[in-house]
């Protein structure tokens, strides 16, 4: 056990200290500010407003919902002390409780991973690769802050993953019908220009 505790500690100084940089504090915080609970909830919402993708957005604001509870269940449970306590520590934003685990983090992946099942029968499964890179800069940031031991990071990755199989499990939704509108679309196009070419060689008998 101390054995991990020390690993924690070293990591947390690398990555708080050792990493510290102007450049990075600005994509940090800008990386950080999208794991909150405003800016998810608006992404997931603005979903609906999109004919194709409207299927997922109830799923989403559901996982956002359930991994939120589940993050403020176990902060109450662990009640674990912010590595920002720490003498040496430069917090570059304020904290308030339990710091395991990490929330903004427990979000994005719940997100990130219920987007990464739903199109992974699909053809277009790599448009969702990127969001849990996304989930998990969101959770270095964290620590780069100053807010979050890395092993909160760890643990909420671990927390979001199961809230995501959660909801697609008893959410589940076909991702093939987002694309089927644009496929249909195409067929179309190719059937008129079919049409129209046979039209031209029977004219030209």
């Amino acid at each position: 056990m101390q054995f991990w505790q020390q690993l924690d500690l070293d990591l947390f100084r690398t990555i708080h200290i050792g990493w510290h940089s102007g450049p990075l504090d600005l994509l940090f915080l800008v990386l950080s500010y999208t794991g909150t609970g405003q800016v998810q909830l608006a992404a997931c919402l603005g979903t609906f407003l999109s004919r194709r993708f409207r299927a997922m957005a109830l799923p989403m604001v559901v996982a956002w919902t359930v991994s939120g509870l589940a993050n403020t269940i176990v902060k109450h449970i662990v009640e674990r002390g912010r590595p920002s306590l720490l003498e040496w520590a430069q917090p570059q934003e304020p904290h308030r409780w339990s710091s395991y685990p990490s929330g903004h983090t427990v979000t994005s992946f719940a997100i990130a991973f219920l987007i990464v099942f739903y199109f992974w029968p699909t053809r277009w499964r790599w448009i969702s690769f990127g969001l849990p890179v996304w989930a998990a800069l969101v959770g270095l940031s964290r620590v780069y802050r100053g807010v979050h031991w890395p092993t909160d990071v760890l643990g909420a990755l671990g927390l979001g993953l199961a809230s995501a199989c959660l909801v697609a499990y008893f959410m589940p939704t076909d991702p093939r019908g987002f694309f089927r509108e644009s496929s249909g679309s195409v067929e179309a196009k190719t059937d008129k220009k079919e049409e129209n070419r046979h039209s031209c060689g029977d004219g030209s008998r």
